[in-house]
């Protein structure tokens, strides 16, 4: 699972992009969801990671792997540091969810490994409900999809 966040401040909204694909890199589910508040980006991309993580264990989809281009998040994750903030708060969230998908990895990947689930965040900040497609590539990301299927 590919997961990103998007941040508009003068709406004061997150938009949260998820992308689950197979190991042939077929897409299985994806989410687009906006959640209003005001975040850092820290806080955004690890609130993004909690979202997609409680969405693909309500979809009962399994991950064996976890990847975001939010470097400080991915860090702390693979610490395990916990700080008493609101990150720290969001990050005990995502490490509870954890135990739903037993030896999940996290990795970092750079933003152009990313571009599917940035795709799918920004669009979710011009939307009102959760979309959320499955087994299909949704349609404001299905060139970036096409484009990473012919890198493969």
């Amino acid at each position: 699972m590919n997961v990103d966040a998007a941040i508009n401040a003068q709406t004061r909204s997150v938009g949260v992009g998820a992308i689950i694909r197979n190991t042939k890199g077929e897409v299985i589910a994806t989410l687009a969801k906006k959640v209003t508040g005001t975040f850092s980006s820290k806080n955004a991309e690890a609130k993004a990671l909690a979202i997609s993580l409680l969405w693909a264990r309500d979809v009962g989809l399994n991950l064996q792997f976890l990847e975001s281009d939010a470097l400080t998040v991915v860090q702390a994750l693979n610490n395990g540091s916990i700080c008493h903030s609101e990150f720290g708060n969001i990050l005990l969230d995502v490490f509870s969810l954890f135990s739903f998908f037993p030896g999940v990895t996290v990795k970092h990947v750079f933003r152009e490994a990313n571009k599917a689930a940035h795709g799918l965040a920004r669009f979710a900040l011009g939307v009102e409900d959760e979309l959320i497609w499955l087994e299909e590539s949704p349609l404001p990301i299905e060139s970036v999809i096409v484009k990473d299927s012919t890198n493969l």
